[in-house]
């Protein structure tokens, strides 16, 4: 049984860094270069949301057996990789519909991490990650949708933010999941 979970973590956890790494280059750039053109933005976006959405769907699709929710993480990719090859079809879009799919992306996964943290986790600490995760990408939604088109390099920051918080929290689940592969390695090579 513990090596299954371990195999399990082992050829997921890397997906989580992955996530983490795009998603802090992301906020980076968002934060670093706020004057960035709302095109230029769009299509960074875009790529950003198909890479992540992809990787979304990987994951479900790895863990159909293992998983009852593991729908709802496919339903969040398949959606996120519609809406990216729309904003890459259509780069001109208005920005009020821009920051209005923004806000519906990060409501989405903000849900989806308190779904995952209330019902999916089974330790406390990683139930506490997921929905921090989770409130910061509602907050993030809600700004976006009170403050649409004036908040112009606000919501660029807004969006930096929270792209910076949610890959930190993925990377430091990746890292306690490589802790946890590690601790079960240890205990198997001690039977």
């Amino acid at each position: 049984m513990l090596q299954k979970i371990q195999k399990t973590i082992d050829n997921l956890w890397w997906m989580f860094v992955l996530q983490g790494l795009l998603t802090v280059t992301f906020g980076l750039v968002a934060l670093l270069l706020p004057g960035v053109t709302l095109i230029t933005l769009v299509y960074l976006f875009a790529v950003y949301l198909l890479v992540l959405s992809a990787i979304a769907l990987i994951r479900a699709l790895l863990r159909t057996s293992k998983d009852s929710a593991w729908w709802f993480l496919a339903l969040v990719g398949a959606v996120g990789i519609c809406i990216g090859l729309y904003l890459m079809s259509n780069p001109s879009v208005a920005i009020g519909t821009f920051l209005g799919i923004v806000g519906l992306l990060l409501l989405l996964r903000g849900i989806f991490d308190l779904f995952l943290s209330a019902y999916m986790m089974k330790s406390t600490e990683g139930r506490l990650l997921w929905a921090v995760s989770g409130f910061v990408g509602i907050l993030a939604s809600l700004i976006i949708w009170r403050y649409p088109v004036a908040t112009g390099v606000a919501f660029i920051w807004v969006l930096g933010l929270y792209a910076l918080i949610a890959g930190v929290l993925s990377l430091v689940y990746a890292y306690r999941a490589r802790l946890f592969i590690d601790e079960i390695k240890h205990k198997l090579k001690n039977k």
